[in-house]
């Protein structure tokens, strides 16, 4: 439960341990503890009982001005406050609406949280989406839509915001209100009304969110799909810069300290707790401006804007590929290049992690052998590069970054093209729908993905020869590597992998 909850009867605010004291007191429970038929189950008989007493309303909105806060509220009712004030307003009609659905509690942040308490701010910041997640209902209040249509959602501030980001996933059941607090859809009269059940509106919001529709409707919190959820939130914008990072904490399922004054940090923060929980490399997909404290890391969510790059083959990944894939590509490597693979399949490198400040991550390396500048056609605060790295096909870079000084192009071999490796190349991938009607034998399917085995080596040599991202690396004096900044995903083709394969390797990142 949250830490508060206003009292749809009387207005009044009281925190939860109260709320229990006077679940105690009420004549429901008198009544339920003098049952002289117990149910069949009496445990589960009591669970649901306090569950229907204590069931909570959340709002979710966008702010406005003259919103009440919890010293507005501890010691009066919310229905004896000024009605002339638009948030005093917003709030009763919001008690309202939750009475008239026949829950007695209702929570909304502006009141029901005592922001000049820090332990009660990172408290309540940490467990915002299980509380929405815990809610009977979450009803949420588009202030500035007047009619429901797919442009005036899509025009709506409310979808704009980073907050209510988590507030449209965590609940499981979800109530749209107009400006003049009438549903969206559907009828007053409908006291089990959903809207995540409306496959009209969750269609609807699925183009103007960006979010699919089993997300919208199913989610579940994690550090799956790393990079797809950091999309999510990439056009969404919050008053305070940490609030970027916050607001995200329970999509991904994972506690921070609070520290507002922090800025950027907070990102940064999110992005290497996730690094921690996962070996989701898509983390490390995004272009622009790097983040301050390691280059690694994107500094904002506008980084993460685009969707997520799919490699050519990944469509073909199914058994019945790979088992075509066996003949002829083993038989095409040398022995040294064989040697290398099946090592490296048996004893794969450790995934990335981050110590004293630096992140240690293995890479795929590809040494830069020449580098030249192009004219950029855009913009003169952008500059082209070409580069030629070994086993690679000549590419061009686009970055905001000089590589040069006043005297010229810095040296080839400061630079290196490094691809991250990635632990999901040795899971296997699930069966196409005409490996079921396959005559091969499915004992042999299966020991494709057995490390001795040669289907696993062919698997491994297609993947390699296939388009993938890399990051262009510069190697400061000392050792420690920096990526550079592009505004675009650098995709490289391999020029002839399977004679300059080689294993891969750590590079200390800042």
């Amino acid at each position: 439960m949250p830490l508060r909850l206003i009292d749809t009867h009387d207005g009044r605010c009281y925190t939860n341990a109260e709320i229990v004291d006077i679940l105690w007191q009420s004549n429901q429970w008198r009544a339920l503890l003098q049952e002289e038929q117990l149910p069949e189950n009496p445990i589960q008989y009591a669970e649901e009982a306090v569950q229907s007493s204590l069931a909570y309303v959340m709002l979710s909105h966008r702010w406005g001005k003259d919103e009440p806060t919890y010293q507005d509220v501890k010691d009066q009712s919310v229905y004896e406050m000024d009605a002339i004030s638009p948030g005093a307003t917003k709030l009763q009609r919001f008690c309202h609406a939750a009475a008239d659905r026949g829950f007695r509690w209702a929570w909304s942040d502006t009141c029901c949280i005592d922001k000049s308490s820090s332990s009660e701010l990172q408290e309540s910041i940490n467990s915002m989406f299980v509380w929405y997640r815990n809610s009977g209902l979450t009803i949420i209040y588009l202030a500035d839509v007047e009619v429901f249509s797919h442009g005036n959602l899509l025009r709506s501030d409310w979808f704009k915001r980073g907050w209510t980001l988590q507030e449209v996933l965590a609940p499981r059941t979800v109530q749209f209100f107009k400006n003049d607090w009438s549903l969206l859809l559907g009828t007053v009269g409908d006291a089990k009304l959903n809207h995540k059940e409306n496959k009209e509106l969750m269609e609807i919001l699925e183009d103007v969110t960006g979010i699919d529709v089993q997300s919208l409707t199913y989610f579940k919190p994690g550090v799956e799909s790393v990079r797809e959820r950091l999309r999510w939130a990439s056009g969404r914008i919050t008053t305070k810069v940490e609030d970027t990072a916050y607001a995200l904490l329970g999509i991904f399922d994972i506690n921070l300290p609070i520290l507002y004054g922090e800025k950027e940090k907070a990102y940064t923060r999110l992005q290497e707790e996730i690094m921690k929980n996962t070996d989701d490399v898509s983390l490390f997909d995004w272009v622009g401006q790097p983040s301050k404290i390691n280059s690694c890391l994107a500094s904002r969510p506008a980084c993460f804007a685009g969707s997520p790059w799919i490699p050519p083959a990944a469509k073909n990944e199914g058994l019945s590929a790979v088992v075509g894939l066996v003949t002829g590509i083993v038989d095409g490597l040398t022995a040294d290049v064989l040697h290398t693979i099946t090592t490296l399949l048996k004893d794969p490198p450790l995934g990335h992690f981050i110590a004293n400040g630096r992140m240690n991550m293995r890479f795929f390396v590809y040494p830069v052998l020449s580098i030249a500048k192009v004219n950029p056609k855009r913009s003169s605060t952008m500059f082209q590069y070409t580069l030629q790295a070994g086993g690679l096909k000549s590419l061009v870079v686009e970055t905001a970054q000089k590589l040069e000084t006043t005297t010229g192009l810095l040296s080839p071999s400061v630079f290196c093209l490094a691809r991250l490796w990635d632990n999901a190349l040795l899971s296997s991938p699930k069966s196409n729908s005409d490996d079921h009607n396959s005559d091969k034998n499915p004992s042999d399917a299966m020991n494709l993905w057995d490390p001795n085995h040669e289907g696993m080596v062919a698997r491994f040599a297609h993947w390699i020869q296939q388009p993938f991202i890399v990051q262009l690396m510069m190697a400061y004096p000392g050792g420690p590597f920096r990526r550079i900044q592009t505004e675009e995903r650098i995709i490289a083709h391999p020029q002839d992998i399977l004679l300059n394969f080689r294993a891969p390797r750590t590079l200390i990142v800042h």
